[in-house]
């Protein structure tokens, strides 16, 4: 009973998930205003929500299951880092950057033609 009450009150593991969600609808103002409704350079877009970027390139549009992909990202990276926080495992979280920086120099240097940036 013990660890199951300090699960629901661990800062560790909640904290990161707070501040996933406080973040999301700044990065997706940032990334709408790097956007510029199509004419802009979308350099932010790429960067924040590279999965996304790739999402819309391959369906040509952008369906409902990638808006709310994009919505989940960062929540989804919160509960990943505040889960391996709360285990002390730290080579997850490791991983997950590398994997979020290799997509965003990928889309940022591949600079597709359907995106203007």
């Amino acid at each position: 009973m013990t660890k199951s009450y300090h699960i629901v009150f661990c800062t560790e593991l909640w904290l990161p998930i707070v501040v996933a969600a406080i973040l999301t609808p700044i990065c997706i103002g940032y990334a709408m205003g790097s956007a510029d409704v199509g004419e802009g350079h979308f350099l932010a877009t790429k960067a924040i929500f590279p999965y996304t970027v790739v999402a819309v390139l391959v369906f040509k549009s952008v369906p409902r299951v990638v808006l709310i992909a994009s919505l989940c990202e960062l929540p989804v990276y919160g509960v990943i880092v505040g889960y391996c926080l709360h285990r002390r495992r730290y080579r997850p979280i490791l991983w997950l950057v590398i994997a979020h920086v290799v997509a965003s120099a990928m889309v940022i240097m591949f600079n597709p033609y359907e995106l203007n940036g």
